[in-house]
Order: structure tokens, then C-alpha cells, then sequence
């Protein structure tokens, strides 16, 4: 078999969770299955610029071939003025204004498309679905495409071109069933073959040798890229709100990569980007983990958290992320700040009922979630 992947970046320096779930996949069908596994990706490192960072060429990564291409632009801050319309409108834009929002959206990488299409590859694998090589892209390779969409409830989702990915693809692996009903939903592609596949989590080789973060003084954790439409810049601010009405030795830490400025404290730790080890750390001392977000598909960090036996707290406007948490019995939902607010006080107590939580999550990540499984 032999497998392509069509993404926006690929490699072990990009963050972002539909490329680190898409790099785990052509890794494990390498070493696992023993698949042949090409990628077309672009020379990208960053989402908010898709600057030519890397080399064009191929080269070998863990035993998959990657195959980059330039762009031929980069993010044109243009596409900011549709953005309004499309949250608040999005089934009105018109083709045209929906054409001119991907192009400038980015990243535009013809070549690429090219190469995944004139490729010897059974099945090329897409992801994500609201960018440029996607929409473009799957139209082109028709059945042979295979869609790992990634969706979230959002305008972009009800683009007409965003539409055409959707409907000429010949089959979708999904992440949860929160997003296939949230495809189903909004496309009649119930008759493409299409399943929940989840996504592999690799952890740590030895997880009870890794130390804690701050072993010293109790804390919660958020991890992954700083920015408002994650929810991190209001987590920051309830944060200091609750610690304004319930002084205590309780800490925040935030690690990833910033995108947007947050509000200073001194018991919010910022840490910026940080490395395997450190992320390893920082959740395995954690009272709980939170993930802010009402927009994914999956949540890998939810799994990753689990895996050190520390248990997540997650948005009630989520439908992947509350799947997870109900299935699992691994944590909580909030809905508002008061919500939050009392899942902060029991994490500053250390009530024992959070081990229990973490320790449901181990186990269903580790039975339903490993690459063998």
C-alpha cells in the first residue's frame, strides 16, 4: 500500500493538532503496517504567515518521504475582511467572495496539488479542510482523495468551495462522531464511506520517571498555541479573577507558542514554546489539565494529559471534547466562570476525587487510543 498525504505543514516543529495527528498516522503506517507513505506539503513552518521556512525538496522523516513545495503567497491580511460576514452569514457569501477568502487565507501551492495528483500513491489522505490545498485539492484527485476534514462548528464549514471538498471526496476518516454529525449536518455525504477512526497517541517511553513541573505548589495547566480563538486569553483572565476572590498557593501554567498578548499575574507561569519534555512535565504535575476551546475536532492534548494520569476539564460548547470527557469519566465541563471557578477551588484543595478522574482517563486512552489499539 502505498499512502499520500496532502497537508498544509508537516515535521516535527510545526504545532498544531491536525498535522501532529496526520504525522503520527504516516509514522505509525510506516512502522506498523510497513506502507510506503509520500507527503506533499509546503515549505510553511508558521499558519499566520505560511513563509517559505524550508528547504523545497524531498527528504526522509522517521521513514516517510516528504515532498515540499513553495507557495505562491503567503497570508494575504485581506482575507480579515470577510471574515465577519462569514461568521455571521455564512451560507450568503457568494462564490466569489467565498473563492477570494481561501486564496487569501492561503496557502496557495499549486505544485503541490500537482505532484499529489500525478503521484503513484492508492489513496491520498487530506487534512485540514478549510485551507487552500484541501479545498482545491480534493476536487482534483475526486475518489482517489481520501478527507480527514478536522471540522469544528464554524462559518467556513458552509463555504460553497469548502462545500466541493466535501462532496468529491471518496471517503472521510473522522476523529469523533461529534464531528461526522457535525459534517452529516451540514453536507448529504451520509453515502461516502466514511468511519471514526480517532486519532494513534504516542506517549512518553517512561512516564513514572518523569518529575512534575513544580512539584512545590499546586497548579492547572493549559497547553497548546496562545491565542483568542482557543479560549486561552479568557482562561487567563477568569484565572486572575478567581485568584482576585480566592487567594490561594494556586498557579496557571501556559505553555505554546503565542499568538496573542495574555494578562499578566504572578501566579500565571507563561512559558512559551516548550520542548517534548517540558510539555511532558507540566501535565504530569498538573491537578487537571483545561482546554478552553469550543472549536475541535479531536483534542489531542486531552489524550496526552490522560496518558500522565491527570485529568481534563473542557468547554460545555464542545461537542468532540465533552464526547471524550463523557465516555472516558476523566473530568469535567464548564460552562461559564462558575463552573470554572469551582473546578479551580477543588483543584487548590487536591481533592482526591481528581486522581480517580485522571486515572479513567489513563485507561481510555491507553485501550482505545495506542497505535496498536
Amino acid at each position: 500500500m502505498k499512502l499520500g498525504i496532502a497537508t498544509i505543514r508537516y515535521g516535527d516543529q510545526v504545532v498544531g493538532g491536525a498535522e501532529s495527528a496526520i504525522r503520527g498516522l504516516a509514522e505509525a503506517a510506516v512502522t506498523h503496517l510497513g506502507w510506503t507513505v509520500d507527503v506533499f506539503t509546503t515549505c510553511a513552518l508558521e499558519a499566520t504567515t505560511w513563509e517559505n521556512d524550508l528547504p523545497e525538496g524531498s527528504s526522509k522523516l522517521n521513514g516517510v518521504t516528504v515532498n515540499r513545495f513553495r507557495s505562491t503567497t503567503h497570508r494575504d491580511p485581506r482575507y480579515l475582511q470577510y471574515s465577519e460576514t462569514i461568521r455571521l452569514f455564512p451560507r450568503s457569501v457568494p462564490e466569489r467572495d467565498a473563492r477570494a477568502y481561501v486564496t487569501f487565507a492561503g496557502p496557495q501551492c499549486p505544485d503541490m496539488i500537482d505532484a499529489a495528483t500525478d503521484s503513484d500513491c492508492d489513496v491520498v489522505a487530506f487534512t485540514p479542510y478549510l485551507f487552500w490545498p484541501s479545498v482545491y485539492g480534493i476536487p482534483r484527485l475526486g475518489r482517489r482523495a481520501i478527507f480527514h476534514p478536522a471540522a469544528h462548528d464554524e462559518g467556513e464549514l458552509d463555504l460553497v468551495n469548502v462545500g466541493e471538498a466535501f462532496t468529491s471526496c471518496g471517503g472521510f476518516a473522522y476523529y469523533t462522531r461529534a464531528e461526522r454529525d457535525l459534517v452529516l449536518d451540514h453536507y448529504h455525504v451520509g453515502s461516502i464511506p466514511n468511519s471514526v477512526v480517532g486519532i494513534g497517541i504516542d506517549g512518553p517511553q517512561n512516564s513514572d520517571a518523569i518529575q512534575p513541573f513544580d512539584a512545590a505548589a499546586p497548579y492547572v495547566c493549559y497547553l497548546g498555541r496562545v491565542e483568542r480563538l482557543k479560549g486561552a486569553v479568557t482562561l487567563v483572565d477568569c484565572f486572575i479573577e478567581h485568584k482576585n476572590r480566592n487567594p490561594g498557593p494556586l498557579k496557571l501554567v501556559v505553555a505554546g507558542p503565542p499568538s496573542a498578548e495574555i494578562s499578566r499575574h504572578p501566579d500565571v507561569i507563561s512559558l512559551g514554546s516548550v520542548d517534548e519534555a517540558t510539555k511532558w512535565s507540566v501535565l504530569k504535575g498538573a491537578r487537571f489539565l483545561i482546554n478552553p476551546s469550543a472549536f475541535e475536532s479531536f483534542s489531542l492534548v486531552l489524550f496526552e494529559a490522560w496518558l500522565m494520569g491527570t485529568p481534563v476539564v473542557v468547554n460545555g460548547r464542545c461537542p468532540a471534547t465533552v464526547e471524550h470527557v463523557e465516555a472516558s469519566n476523566g473530568g469535567g465541563v464548564f460552562r461559564d466562570y462558575a463552573d470554572l471557578e469551582a473546578w479551580f477551588l477543588a483543584a487548590q484543595r487536591g481533592d482526591e476525587a481528581l486522581a480517580q478522574l485522571g486515572a479513567n482517563g489513563r485507561t481510555y486512552a491507553s485501550s482505545g487510543f495506542s497505535w496498536p489499539a
